[in-house]
């Protein structure tokens, strides 16, 4: 298992919601997504959410950090050992840590 943390500078936060979601990845697969502190359902909504997040910065700054993005990523020899519920316990373990 390899966990890669990228930070990201720009507010790019549809282009990187769309990059996550994008259906040619997860077309004929199961999608879980799990969305910690985030309430709406949809990319728009996402979005929505994380400028609103911004405005509330006391301290804005001109080399801010905007979002991370985190990805988990399982070995291609574990992949078919690897079940939806195992995935869903690690997603909720990795942020619960």
């Amino acid at each position: 298992m390899l966990v890669k943390i990228l930070s990201r500078h720009q507010p790019s936060y549809t282009s990187l919601m769309k990059y996550i979601l994008h259906e040619d990845k997860t077309k004929n697969k199961e999608q879980q997504i799990f969305t910690h502190n985030l309430r709406s359902d949809s990319i728009e909504g996402y979005t929505k959410e994380y400028i609103h997040n911004e405005a509330l910065r006391n301290n804005p700054r001109k080399d801010n950090i905007f979002l991370y993005h985190e990805i988990i990523s399982v070995s291609a020899s574990d992949k078919n050992a690897v079940t939806k519920e195992m995935l869903a316990d690690l997603a909720r373990q990795y942020i619960s840590l």
